[in-house]
């Protein structure tokens, strides 16, 4: 898991994150989350879960 920041929303529900270690990368909400994050806005932190086969992809877990 890694921490970062959503820097930009995108159009379909995903949105742009900046890791804490720098790196930009497009994720979307995870399917079991998605009744638990009300709103997600540009810098909000949030906790992401990577990809195996995709590093610079991924899915919000939580909204801290």
């Amino acid at each position: 898991m890694q921490l970062g920041v959503i820097e930009e929303v995108l159009p379909r529900a995903l949105y742009r994150v900046r890791l804490d270690e720098g790196r930009a990368i497009r994720v979307g909400v995870d399917v079991n989350s998605r009744g638990g994050i009300v709103k997600l806005i540009a810098g909000d932190r949030v906790q992401v879960r990577l990809a195996e086969r995709d590093p610079s992809r991924g899915q919000i877990v939580r909204k801290l």
